[in-house]
């Protein structure tokens, strides 16, 4: 009689075994059979909170040069293709050299090169010791990824004193090259990149051959960091190799690189979908006269702050293809309503006068907070035609809150400066509003005859009649 071995056992039976293993066992495990593979695997996955049968995005952080999620991708027998991967790359800011980069960046390459069908792929740096994480030398400056802190809102000056702390790069020859991007079809549509350093050599050259080689009709760029010569320098370059290119996406915009930006959009011949933020702590608005107006002969959906978007609608016949237009408004420190209505009420006007009528929608950025007092107009001030008109003209509004600091008064007061809104979203990030506070809200905000529920962090709920 043969003598019994472990796969003998019913799966149930394994996977209550195979959970007391450790992840180095579970990796080793996965290469001896099928089975195993699928066993082990799902057992890791689920301890690293990784969905691979997520239809959104699978989202995995890679851990020095040990057994980490990358690896078990590579030898799980379960996975033909991942249509969104969004991969977090760890670097120290005590490690001035890009070779431990690159080699993740390679280890990436082969594995996205074996699948079937990769549609999207985010690269973002994981950053340790106080957020910081990689730093390149681009003539005389440095570039330096670190979005996640905000010195000079917390301790001015320490962002000086950090750069200055870094090792010089070695020669530019020195540096060793960026792996290809992969030879062959490929399906990847989205290219996003959350850090300056994929800017600058040998970052930008696989960037470059990615948007060359593969159909990318989406690109997304996060610019807190670089100055105004690089990204005159890889816009540009942007914008050639990737002739595609229906939506383009630029967040955390510096005031000192808009005037560059505007000036490229028109060299994305196929740009149908754009949007434009500026960064979070900036407390100076843009002055529109001394910027560039590009065309934008094809774009049909805008999202830009308020001031880019009366500038884009400056000329005579502006945005001819627009059907839908997103206002962006940072309430900084205050809401300022009379700023903000009078800006609607330009836009209104040129919205009125355009021949397809686009839709308007308003998303206020107010996680500041702030109470009802902020949210008041005088008679004299409300009651004008213009601004009365440019208020109904949004069709949709957003507002974005601390959820820790919401006055569902405030809130019913900001709503229903807006009569002809048919859909109130509000969003707290990752708060969660407490039961009593949501019915508050659902008490203080007037349904109308277009709005009947609100949309909180994803779920609706009708309001009393």
């Amino acid at each position: 009689m043969p003598h019994a071995g472990i796969l003998d056992l019913p799966t149930e039976i394994l996977f209550k075994i195979l959970d007391w293993a450790e992840d180095e066992c579970l990796y080793h495990l996965a290469l001896l059979s099928r089975r195993l593979n699928f066993i082990a695997l799902s057992i890791y996955f689920s301890r690293k909170k990784v969905d691979v049968e997520s239809k959104s995005e699978v989202v995995c952080t890679l851990e020095g040069f040990r057994r980490d999620v990358l690896s078990a991708l590579q030898i799980c027998l379960s996975i033909q293709s991942l249509e969104r991967i969004d991969f977090s790359v760890p670097h120290w800011s005590s490690a001035p050299s890009i070779t431990p980069f690159l080699r993740h960046i390679k280890r990436l390459e082969t594995f996205i090169s074996r699948l079937t069908s990769v549609k999207k792929v985010s690269l973002r740096l994981a950053p340790h010791e106080g957020n910081w994480s990689i730093s390149l030398k681009n003539g005389d400056e440095f570039i330096t990824d670190g979005s996640s802190i905000e010195p000079y809102r917390e301790r001015p000056g320490l962002m000086d004193r950090i750069v200055r702390r870094f090792v010089p790069s070695p020669p530019t020859n020195s540096i060793p090259a960026m792996p290809p991007f992969p030879s062959g079809a490929s399906q990847l549509t989205t290219l996003v990149m959350n850090s300056a350093t994929f800017l600058t050599a040998p970052g930008i050259d696989w960037v470059l051959a990615a948007l060359r080689q593969a159909p990318v009709t989406s690109l997304a760029l996060q610019m807190p960091r670089g100055n105004v010569q690089t990204w005159g320098d890889v816009l540009p370059q942007f914008a050639v190799a990737a002739p595609r290119l229906t939506l383009l996406v630029i967040t955390d915009l510096p005031p000192s690189v808009d005037t560059v930006v505007l000036s490229v959009l028109d060299k994305f011949p196929n740009l149908t979908d754009l949007h434009m933020s500026y960064q979070r702590q900036l407390t100076v608005a843009c002055d529109p006269q001394k910027l560039p107006l590009p065309a934008l002969r094809n774009i049909s959906s805008l999202r830009a702050p308020s001031a880019l978007a009366e500038h884009f609608l400056v000329a005579k016949d502006p945005l001819p293809e627009l059907r839908s237009l997103c206002v962006l408004w940072r309430a900084r420190p205050m809401m300022n309503l009379p700023s903000l209505v009078s800006s609607l009420a330009t836009i209104g006007a040129k919205l009125n006068a355009h021949p397809r009528a686009p839709q308007l929608s308003l998303d206020i950025d107010a996680r500041g907070g702030f109470t009802a007092a902020d949210v008041f107009m005088s008679p004299s001030f409300g009651d004008r035609e213009d601004i009365a008109d440019g208020c109904a003209r949004v069709e949709r509004l957003t507002l974005r809150l601390d959820g820790k600091k919401i006055d569902p008064r405030s809130v019913a007061r900001l709503a229903a400066l807006f009569p002809e809104t048919a859909q109130f979203t509000l969003i707290t990030r990752r708060v969660t509003i407490s039961r009593w506070t949501l019915a508050q809200l659902l008490g203080a905000v007037k349904s109308t005859r277009r709005l009947k529920k609100i949309e909180l962090n994803g779920k609706s709920h009708p309001l009393r009649p």
